[in-house]
């Protein structure tokens, strides 16, 4: 059995490793028996015994080290299905996410472009100034955004290729909140719109992406203008 598991190891063929234990068994009775039989001429009428007695052994021999040489080969095999298995599972998962991440970004450049397309032609209706210059803000905005969800399709094309890691890090949460009240202050301010942040007391820190994060509330920012300005429009 040993023979087997070494030679299935080696990167034997299952045939090569037979041929092996004929060639030793031939080697026993030529070199070995032959030899002792030559020599002790009282044993010699033994012969057919000592032969059988010797196949018998090297037949055994076979045997286990065949057997033992299928398990590892079973084994090796049993191996290489889950690593395909899990393989293909994360095809799968990659197909799908590819496929959600398609319709989300079509989602959100529509919706950006109808923003901007819906801005430019309501500047365009109006002489008030006030007016045009909240339309063009939007428009600016929804331009921001386009660009980077742009960014975002090339970001995630290049995480699902393997190139880049995720870049995660610990965040304080409250100070990422006063960092937020601050990068959002203009565009609150010429939306004519106030922003508060509420913080569980037991919640300090997360492990994410700031980047991300910031993307997302940007996003409920801008959806939350244009949903305004929509308003102001029809009526």
């Amino acid at each position: 059995r040993k023979h087997g598991e070494t030679r299935s190891k080696q990167g034997y063929h299952l045939a090569e490793l037979i041929r092996e234990m004929g060639i030793v068994h031939s080697s026993v009775v030529d070199q070995g028996l032959a030899p002792f039989l030559t020599a002790c001429l009282e044993w010699a009428d033994s012969a057919g015994t000592f032969s059988k007695i010797i196949g018998a052994f090297f037949e055994d021999s076979v045997v286990g080290s065949v057997q033992r040489y299928v398990d590892k080969f079973n084994d090796e095999s049993r191996l290489a299905n889950e690593k395909l298995r899990a393989a293909n599972e994360r095809l799968n998962e990659l197909d799908a996410f590819r496929l959600q991440l398609i319709r989300t970004v079509h989602h959100e450049l529509g919706n950006a472009l109808n923003a901007l397309n819906f801005s430019i032609e309501y500047a365009t209706l109006t002489a008030d100034a006030p007016t045009q210059k909240q339309a063009l803000n939007t428009c600016r905005r929804s331009a921001q955004e386009m660009n980077a969800l742009i960014t975002q399709l090339n970001d995630y094309s290049v995480l699902l290729g393997g190139e880049l890691p995720v870049q995660s890090e610990t965040i304080d949460i409250a100070a990422f909140a006063r960092e937020l009240e601050a990068w959002l202050e203009a565009m609150m301010r010429d939306a004519g719109m106030t922003l508060e942040i509420k913080i569980d007391a037991e919640l300090t820190s997360i492990e994410s992406e700031p980047g991300r994060i910031k993307q997302i509330v940007n996003n409920l920012v801008s959806r939350s203008e244009e949903r305004r300005v929509g308003k102001e429009c029809r009526s």
